[in-house]
């Protein structure tokens, strides 16, 4: 059983917190005690090209997107966690990426979406 639950998505995978009736706990939102790692994320739909469920949990997960399919966000991971819940929204013959961007990861855009360019500013510190 999934659901979305007050900033919590509950799946079942065997590697997460369980809570009491087995569900996973996987927050989506960062504390002020966790530095949260940040993920780009990009799919390749390729038959049935039904964006609808995929785009909602993105943008449930507080993720932007700077270009069409990709996006971008601070999430709880690993990459495995994140793919298991996005491939819930999608066919088995679609396409999917989960990439870490580390701390002092170099970037640079070009007309980006709204708002890219400051997410990447105030999330990815360029190194020195």
């Amino acid at each position: 059983m999934e659901s979305w639950i007050s900033g919590f998505h509950t799946v079942k995978l065997p590697f997460l917190f369980r809570d009491s009736i087995g569900s996973v706990l996987l927050s989506l939102q960062p504390t002020q005690e966790q530095a949260m790692p940040h993920y780009m994320i990009s799919y390749d739909l390729r038959k049935v090209r039904n964006y609808d469920g995929l785009i909602k949990t993105l943008r449930t997960m507080k993720c932007i997107s700077p270009l069409k399919s990709l996006w971008v966000g601070s999430l709880v991971g690993p990459a495995s966690a994140i793919r298991q819940i996005l491939a819930n929204e999608m066919d088995s013959d679609d396409g999917l990426v989960i990439v870490e961007i580390k701390p002092g990861s170099d970037w640079a855009t070009k007309a980006p979406n709204e708002h890219a360019s400051t997410w990447f500013s105030n999330n990815i510190t360029k190194a020195g």
